[in-house]
């Protein structure tokens, strides 16, 4: 029998009786006024606290598919994940004689959500004296349990974004601006608590000025590697002929078998090394603090080297962990974020004497390959062939920062041929030069949504991080 039921038969009880007075009457309509009340109370306490409950699982749940969206993770630490968050949450929320339970959590590794369920019991204030009226000792209740769950969709993405910076003398007031602008970029995409073996963001940083500067794989000298020992000091800068602007592997060799050498001689690059893909946040910092300022700006040498840390045509150039995946490949995206202060200026062609040798030996390989003279294995050359090819080149510098000239039109070239292969570019301009402007507008994927002007360090160091919550939103909502 209901609780309205029974009040009902007992208000016809005092209305049977003759001895029933109006004070009497008015007295138990009192009693009954209170415990309306106090059952609007009791129900309205579990309402609030299953609201609660249901909003501090809410966050902790999409805190767990935030991480996952980044990171591998096993159900125990996605576990954890949840029940940090909620009761960090919860706890504010309640009171404190409500007692509630640990999140129960649902999640599968191999799977695209992330599912939990919580409880909590209310203690009743008014409810439990229902008996008094009732006369019947079941119809009192203790607590008022509540209950919510909550779902999560997170984005499976492998994100690879190249930072590509200008480190040229013209940067010399604003060195420390970048480097703080590219460690707030790290805050956000790797930040300081990231697990760097199950990250699924991987950065690699370009700085450059006169050239690039390489490091090493495996005790590897990776610049001699992409340049078959033509560098001294782990500096190289770019390609000659039409593969300059490809992303064409260094040894690659095309249907003439002919090669376009990675130049070097010259000897000059910046001062911070290039590091490829990595999640490793103190790598990237290293080369971050190493930034200073020096040289003049060949920005179309940084965005290629940029490319080529991206470009799956490298991937057996750079160590395995910095591999990058295929362009198109599922739940793949790919970044690109370039700054410069400045115009592109800096120019290298082979020497006339040099380069003549070399086009001789080049045409007297492909005369030998037409006669079936082919002194390569499997058609490729071997390493101590190209070595000696490119021994025969020489390299010359020289500055040209018109509009029509090399690095200008180099540099926007390799950014088509960027954005052809589905790399999103950033672009940040740093300063007031009309050409730099202009270069990286060209270079943006979108002028209006992906191109940016600083004008000052405070804008620099805001460009940079609003680039990365951007980069980080768009695979968030996938």
């Amino acid at each position: 029998m209901t609780y309205f039921k029974k009040i009902s038969e007992l208000l016809k009880d005092f209305k049977r009786s003759e001895d029933g007075m109006v004070a009497v009457l008015v007295a138990v309509l009192m009693v009954l006024l209170l415990i309306f009340a106090g059952m609007a109370i009791d129900f309205g306490r579990a309402y609030n606290t299953r609201r609660a409950v249901n909003q501090a699982l809410d966050t902790a749940v999409l805190a767990a598919a935030r991480s996952l969206a980044t990171t591998q993770l096993s159900k125990q630490e996605v576990e954890k994940i949840i029940s940090t968050y909620f009761k960090e949450n919860i706890k504010r929320s309640l009171g404190s004689d409500v007692e509630y339970t640990v999140p129960n959590v649902d999640y599968d590794s191999d799977g695209d959500t992330v599912s939990a369920s919580a409880s909590a019991t209310v203690p009743t204030y008014f409810i439990r004296h229902i008996p008094l009226i009732t006369k019947n000792s079941e119809d009192g209740v203790d607590s008022l349990s509540v209950s919510a769950n909550a779902t999560a969709r997170f984005p499976i993405s492998d994100v690879e974004i190249a930072v590509v910076v200008d480190t040229t003398g013209s940067m010399g007031n604003d060195i420390e601006a970048l480097k703080t602008a590219s460690e707030d970029l790290l805050d956000v995409l790797l930040p300081v608590a990231n697990n760097a073996q199950k990250s699924r963001i991987r950065v690699s940083y370009v700085p450059y000025s006169y050239g690039v500067r390489l490091g090493f794989k495996d005790g590897e000298n990776l610049a001699k590697k992409a340049t078959f020992n033509r560098s001294t000091d782990q500096c190289v800068h770019w390609r000659i002929g039409s593969q300059m602007l490809t992303d064409r592997s260094h040894d690659y060799e095309d249907e003439r078998e002919r090669v376009d050498y990675i130049g070097s001689d010259v000897n000059q690059c910046s001062s911070a090394q290039l590091i490829p893909l990595t999640s490793n946040r103190d790598v990237l910092l290293g080369s971050i603090n190493n930034l200073s300022a020096d040289g003049w700006t060949a920005g179309q040498i940084g965005i290629a080297w940029g490319w080529y840390t991206l470009s799956p045509s490298w991937r057996n150039f750079w160590p395995t962990e910095s591999a990058p995946n295929d362009y198109g490949q599922q739940g793949v995206r790919k970044f690109a974020i370039l700054m410069t202060d400045g115009d592109f200026n800096q120019v290298y062609v082979p020497h006339s004497t040099g380069y003549a040798d070399y086009m001789y030996r080049q045409k007297m390989r492909y005369n030998n390959y037409k006669h079936h003279i082919d002194p390569m294995e499997g058609g490729k050359l071997k390493r101590r062939d190209h070595e000696q090819i490119a021994s025969t080149l020489s390299w010359r510098e020289y500055q040209d920062s018109l509009e029509s000239g090399m690095p200008f039109q180099t540099a926007v070239n390799l950014c088509q041929q960027m954005r052809n292969e589905g790399i999103v570019i950033y672009s940040v301009m740093y300063g007031s030069s009309s050409l730099g402007q202009e270069v990286m507008k060209s270079c943006a994927t979108s002028e209006k949504n992906t191109y940016y002007e600083a004008n000052n360090k405070a804008d620099l160091i805001a460009a940079f991080t609003r680039i990365a919550n951007e980069i980080k939103q768009i695979y968030l909502s996938e």
